[in-house]
This record gives C-alpha cells, sequence and structure tokens, in this order.
C-alpha cells in the first residue's frame, strides 16, 4: 500500500512540473503543437526511450504522448536518488552532518517511488569531542574503545564498548599482563592487571615477583640460602630471606643470617 501510494504522488508531481515552472504559456503551446513535452526551456520528444535527468527531482523523466488537460505529460520512468537540502543524494549514498551522525539515501522498487533517507550510523564522541563512527576505533589513556550501533525496528543507538584495557606508564601504557621491572627495588616485577567489573574498568600494578637482593646486587629466590648480605655495615655471607604476603596484598621481606 505504501509504494502505491509513492508511486500516485510521484506521477501526480511530476504532471503537475510542467504547469508550475513559471514558462510562458506561449512556449508550452510552440512545444505542444510539435507534439513535444515543454521542459524547463526545451521541447522533449516523446517516447520512453528518450529519457532525461532532472537534478530538482532526482529523477529521470520522459515525455508521454497523450493530451492531458490540452498538455502532454511528463512523467517519472524512475527516481535515482533522494533530494535533501538543496542536493540530490544518489542512491546508497552516505554523507556526515552534525550531531555525529551520518545519513544515507534507501530506494526501493524498480523505479525508486519509495524513497527514505535515513540514519545509518550513529557515532560516539571523545573526551575531547571528536566524533568517531563504527569501525574507527580510538584511544584515551590507555583504554580503546570502539563505538557500536544497536539497532531494532524504529531505532538506532551508538554504544561505548571497551576493547583493551592498558595500565599508564611513564608517559606510555602497558599492556593487560605485561611484566616490567620495579622502579625502586631490581629485585622485584610488576604486572598489570586489568579487568571490566560491573559496569567499570578496573586495572593496577600488581606484584608479580619478587626476589631477595644480596650484597653483590643480585637477586636470589626464597629458597636460595647462604648469600652475602649488609647489616649494619657488616657483611654476613650465610644469609636468607623470606617473602611475606598478607591478604590485603601487599608484600614484604624479611632478611636473617645464621
Amino acid at each position: 500500500m505504501t509504494s502505491i501510494s509513492l508511486q500516485l504522488v510521484g506521477l501526480t508531481l511530476v504532471a503537475s512540473l510542467s504547469r508550475t515552472q513559471g514558462a510562458d504559456p506561449s512556449a508550452i503551446k510552440e512545444c505542444t503543437e510539435q507534439g513535444k513535452c515543454y521542459w524547463k526551456g526545451e521541447c522533449k520528444t516523446p517516447g520512453r526511450g528518450r529519457v532525461w535527468q532532472s537534478e530538482n527531482e532526482c529523477a529521470e523523466m520522459w515525455c508521454h504522448a497523450y493530451k492531458f488537460q490540452k498538455y502532454l505529460a511528463i512523467r517519472v520512468s524512475r527516481f535515482y536518488g533522494c533530494r535533501y537540502k538543496g542536493q540530490c543524494k544518489q542512491k546508497g549514498e552516505e554523507w556526515e552532518e552534525e550531531g555525529c551522525v551520518k545519513k544515507q539515501c534507501r530506494i526501493r522498487g524498480t523505479r525508486g517511488y519509495e524513497r527514505i533517507i535515513t540514519v545509518s550510523q550513529l557515532g560516539c564522541r571523545d573526551s575531547s569531542g571528536r566524533c568517531h563512527f563504527p569501525g574507527e576505533p580510538w584511544e584515551e589513556n590507555c583504554i580503546k574503545y570502539q563505538c557500536v550501533n544497536k539497532r531494532n525496528s524504529t531505532s538506532v543507538q551508538g554504544i561505548y564498548d571497551v576493547m583493551d584495557i592498558g595500565c599508564p606508564h611513564e608517559g606510555g601504557c602497558l599492556k593487560a599482563g605485561q611484566v616490567i621491572p620495579d622502579p625502586q627495588s631490581k629485585c622485584i616485577t610488576k604486572r598489570c592487571v586489568t579487568a571490566k567489573e560491573n559496569g567499570g574498568i578496573f586495572r593496577t600494578m600488581e606484584t608479580d615477583d619478587i626476589k631477595c637482593e644480596d650484597a653483590n646486587g643480585l637477586c636470589h629466590d626464597e629458597s636460595e640460602t647462604g648469600w652475602p648480605l649488609y647489616i649494619d655495615g657488616t657483611v654476613y655471607n650465610n644469609c636468607h630471606c623470606k617473602i611475606v604476603r598478607t591478604q590485603d596484598g601487599s608484600v614484604s621481606i624479611q632478611k636473617g643470617c645464621s
């Protein structure tokens, strides 16, 4: 029912255009006497095969050779675009507008009488206000985002999706799981730990491995014994250490010598 309604509207509109172009009636009469249709200063020869394009209507037109209210009728062969803000948008053409939105001209049917301008994509704005459309990921503060469009039969919604989480470190970013030396102790390493929890983002640098440093700057596992250690200015040679981990996640080193 919709396509039929649009078809009738299309034909009626175009048939009336020949009478509302502001042309001198004598010019229209001259074309009519030649058995042709007047169209914007030209006399168009009848026939379906003699098609011309009209940018104003985004349509292919033809002159139908029969009398209609004493004038030959101009018909639409097919619509090839959507009229929008003074321009003819081609079928399938997509363009970006203010408001972080992309629109598209969609045409259905062999003659294109069913035309619609629809929202094809909604973008998401980053913290600086820049718009990002689906397929255009961006990164802020070591977090990579993408914009996802969720659709139903009547609407489309732009949703922020977190693709990857890293840990900020010395002006750069560490990947999740990446291990680095602790800047305060050469025998301790830290790991970037990240997660998405209850709709939020969690990330921290946790102790990954911890060893004990001897008097010579070498690192020893907790199970190793018999290495040198400075204690109050004295070097002891048969030393060991114990790693103490508490429930709150804190770690301490206890050293001793025998």
